[in-house]
């Protein structure tokens, strides 16, 4: 007796569940919406997605524009609900930094590629490889590309950033030493260059500091300012009051870099 009751509550659930998701997805596919936008050349796939919460959201995580939208809105407030949050996320990412060049970077023979520890000559070759292959050297980057069809310009440069990450990585290892020696002297165990898409560094309880390999693409000082924040986390795991005197001691113009900050997209 007490198996089949088991067995029904089961049933029941299961298709109520079944009945909530139907119910999104009908919402979710009845949205007009773009299935991107292009802002400054750069491609951003738009997703949405339905959350038992009373207020809507919209969040850029790399290449991506999230809308997470109310649940409890009616089919009609929630395509008007959709539509204000991207026409509002098209007009910030329009306003963003001509200093986020990478945005709107092509790839050419003979151009010049910036990244915060050096500039870089681009000698562009194309051929009948099926494959990219990249070469760094000391003053230029060498990119054999396949001619027909060309790789894509934001795949190009994902590859193009797991190279750098690896060329400069005893460089970045050197700079968090050495700023890490004048203004905090703390204990680091490693530090990590990965392609974080959701920020720009990390810190965690092991000492270990992650950098976001998207900071090769940003100005010298922003990428100082970074260090210095995810150095400041070895002594302080928060972001107290304490913890940004410890920042201001270190880098007195803090905010104008992370204000700087706030307005690149790579």
């Amino acid at each position: 007796m007490a198996t089949t009751e088991t067995f029904t509550h089961y049933l029941l659930h299961t298709i109520i569940l079944l009945a909530i998701l139907s119910t999104t997805m009908n919402k979710l596919e009845k949205l007009l919406l773009p299935k991107a936008i292009r802002i400054h050349n750069k491609e951003f796939l738009v997703i949405t997605s339905l959350h038992p919460q009373r207020s809507s959201t919209a969040r850029i995580k790399g290449q991506k524009l999230a809308l997470r939208l109310s649940s409890y809105l009616s089919q009609r407030d929630l395509q008007k609900t959709a539509e204000n949050l991207l026409a509002t996320m098209e007009q910030k990412l329009g306003k963003l930094s001509a200093d986020s060049y990478l945005s709107h970077f092509s790839f050419k023979d003979a151009s010049v590629l910036k990244t915060a520890l050096k500039p870089f000559h681009l000698e562009v070759t194309y051929s009948k490889r099926s494959r990219v292959r990249i070469v760094i050297d000391n003053e230029s980057i060498a990119l054999f590309l396949p001619k027909d069809p060309p790789p894509d310009d934001q795949v190009l440069m994902k590859m193009l950033r797991k190279k750098l990450a690896v060329y400069f990585k005893t460089a970045l290892e050197y700079l968090v030493s050495e700023l890490n020696r004048v203004h905090f002297r703390s204990k680091i165990k490693e530090v990590k260059i990965k392609e974080l898409l959701s920020r720009w560094g990390s810190c965690s309880n092991s000492k270990v500091i992650c950098l976001s390999s998207r900071l090769l693409f940003v100005e010298y000082s922003l990428l100082e300012y970074v260090i210095i924040h995810e150095l400041a986390h070895l002594t302080h795991m928060n972001h107290s009051a304490a913890f940004w005197r410890l920042v201001a001691k270190a880098c007195p113009e803090y905010k104008t870099r992370q204000q700087k900050l706030k307005r690149f997209i790579v």
